[in-house]
C-alpha cells in the first residue's frame, strides 16, 4: 500500500529461507592461527561464487588460510559501473563493485574461471554466457589493471573437471605464497568442502 511507510511481511508460515540456508551450510570462519607469511585472500559474493561461497570458505578454512568475503556489500552495481569503466549488465557490474571493495582489504583476490554451471546431482551442464565466462578477466582489469598480478584465477569445475580443479587451485595458491602446501592437500579440502557442501544442498532441499 502506498500509504504504508514500513514494510509489511505476506511471509505468514513463519519460514525463513536465507536462515534455513545459513542453517544447512553452515559458516566457517576465517582461521584465527595461520602459518606465518599466509596472504588474506578475499571472495566476492558475486555470481557464480555466491552460490558457492559457505564451501569456499570451508575450504581456505580448511587450510588455515586467511580470507575476507563481500558479503553484505551495499550499492554493489553502482561501485562497480563506477570502477568498469564500460557498461556491462548489472551482474558483471555488480561482481567489479565486490572485487574493487575487496581490492584493498586482501591480498590475493580469488577469481576463478566457471565456464558451465556444474550441478553435482545433475548429467546435464549449462554453459554460462560469455561475460559471466570471462568475468574473472574483465573484473581483474579494474584500476588500470593494478591489481591483475594479485587475482587467481584457477579454471573450477564441481563434475568433470575436478581433477584439472585441484592441481589449479594448488598451483594458484602456492604461486600466491601460501606456505607449506602440497597437492594431497589442496585436493582434500577441495573434496570435502565439496562433499559438506551438496550435504547441505539436500538438507536445505
Amino acid at each position: 500500500d502506498y500509504d504504508t511507510a514500513r514494510f509489511v511481511s505476506r511471509n505468514r508460515s513463519g519460514f525463513d529461507l536465507l536462515a534455513e540456508r545459513r542453517r544447512a551450510f553452515g559458516t566457517a570462519k576465517s582461521p584465527r592461527h595461520v602459518p606465518d607469511g599466509a596472504p588474506v585472500i578475499g571472495i566476492p559474493a558475486a555470481l557464480a561464487l555466491l552460490e558457492m561461497l559457505p564451501m569456499w570458505k570451508m575450504f581456505f578454512a580448511s587450510l588455515a588460510i586467511p580470507f575476507v568475503t563481500s558479503e553484505g556489500l551495499a550499492e554493489a552495481v553502482t561501485a562497480g559501473r563506477n570502477a568498469a569503466g564500460a557498461e556491462f549488465c548489472a551482474p558483471i557490474a555488480a561482481l567489479h563493485g565486490h572485487v574493487a571493495h575487496l581490492a584493498d582489504r586482501a591480498d590475493y583476490l580469488f577469481l576463478p574461471f566457471f565456464f558451465e554451471e556444474s550441478d553435482p546431482d545433475s548429467r546435464g551442464h549449462r554453459m554460462y554466457c560469455q561475460y559471466t565466462q570471462y568475468s574473472s578477466a574483465l573484473a581483474s582489469g579494474i584500476d588500470g589493471g593494478r591489481i591483475r598480478d594479485r587475482c587467481l584465477s584457477p579454471l573450477v569445475s564441481y563434475t568433470k573437471w575436478k581433477d584439472w580443479t585441484r592441481r589449479e587451485l594448488h598451483e594458484a595458491l602456492a604461486g600466491a605464497g601460501v606456505p607449506g602446501l602440497v597437492p594431497a592437500q589442496v585436493a582434500r579440502a577441495f573434496d570435502r568442502a565439496l562433499a559438506r557442501h551438496q550435504a547441505g544442498r539436500r538438507r536445505l532441499e
